[in-house]
């Protein structure tokens, strides 16, 4: 995501999946939860950079805004909602919310 754009400065991290598993896009704070450039994120499967994440989607219904997800030693609250802006009808914008990033970095 441009750092011209509002989502960029979400501090939750955000990122756009497509029905393949692949990154579409992310926003900066996705690209410090994977510590890895967002630049470099996109194009690339979900189950290859957050490996925890990919595997918390299979369980998650697209809709869904309450499931608490566990990275680590931190607790998430993973929201998953549809992208209807994408070229893709099974895209969906994956955000973790409650994220600190003192206990990340």
């Amino acid at each position: 995501m441009d750092a011209r754009r509002p989502q960029a400065r979400i501090p939750d991290a955000i990122v756009v999946v497509n029905g393949l598993g692949v990154c579409v896009d992310c926003n900066n704070a996705f690209a410090q939860f994977c510590q890895i450039p967002a630049g470099m994120l996109v194009g690339q499967p979900l189950a290859g950079v957050a490996p925890a994440l990919a595997s918390q989607l299979e369980k998650v219904a697209v809709g869904s805004s309450d499931k608490v997800a566990d990275f680590g030693d931190q607790s998430f609250t993973l929201d998953v909602q549809p992208f209807t802006g994408g070229r893709d009808t099974d895209d969906r914008i994956v955000r973790l919310r409650g994220l600190s990033w003192t206990e990340v970095a």
